[in-house]
């Protein structure tokens, strides 16, 4: 068994790998190139077959309270061949992964398993679990405070980061954003209109939602702050 970086020209083998867990094979492999995309390191684990484990780590920042941003290592990708599971390989792999962000200064992680047994893995390594809530839309109710909420204009990013930066600085463990991750949040995408609508409150803006639609296999996406 071989543990290393995944070198440019084996990017394809990996988004195979990655495609064969998470998105049902898609082959559209533009995300690799787009502009927005988070600086990130990703690490394999080979044996006499070839590739068969990998994990990715995205360079992010984190906030731990009003003043105080940390180097974060996000864990993401962590995928394995079906044939090729059960032998420690993933595991192999994380271990190695943290000990690059170990050397690289990243002293906060955070992971975001899918579903089903990667939820238990990562919570038996040590991360806690990311949950998600759906409401029907039809369970939502007016309120009067929906007269104090609109559509962003282009005008408003700044005062949509500052909020979220408020909001943020109030926990320990928000992200960081830099530009990149602002304009994949709020700019359209080449097929894809992003909406964002501001909640305001005596003249300054207190909350956000983006919303942008997916395609037809997968569902919408929205990010909320307030």
């Amino acid at each position: 068994m071989q543990i290393r970086a995944i070198k440019d020209e084996e990017n394809l083998d990996a988004f195979a790998l990655n495609a064969q867990a998470f998105t049902f094979g898609d082959r559209d492999a533009s995300w690799l190139n787009h502009p927005n995309r988070t600086p990130c390191a990703t690490y394999g684990v080979w044996d006499e077959n070839g590739l068969q484990a990998k994990v990715v780590v995205l360079s992010y920042r984190m906030h731990l309270g009003p003043e105080v941003v940390v180097p974060m290592g996000g864990v993401a990708g962590v995928s394995c061949l079906p044939a090729s599971r059960g032998r420690g390989y993933a595991s192999a792999c994380m271990k190695y992964a943290l000990e690059r962000m170990r050397e690289a200064g990243q002293v906060v992680s955070r992971s975001f398993p899918s579903v089903g047994t990667t939820i238990a893995d990562s919570a038996m390594s040590g991360w806690g679990l990311q949950r998600r809530y759906t409401v029907e839309t039809r369970a939502m109710q007016v309120v009067p405070e929906t007269e104090t909420v609109r559509a962003a204009r282009t005008s408003d990013r700044h005062a949509i980061i500052a909020a979220y930066t408020r909001f943020a600085g109030r926990y320990r463990g928000m992200i960081a954003r830099d530009p990149k991750l602002w304009a994949d949040i709020l700019d359209d995408t080449d097929t894809r209109f992003t909406y964002t609508y501001l909640y305001e409150r005596n003249g300054e803006v207190e909350g956000y939602l983006t919303y942008r639609a997916a395609n037809r296999r997968r569902r919408a996406c929205a990010s909320l702050s307030a």
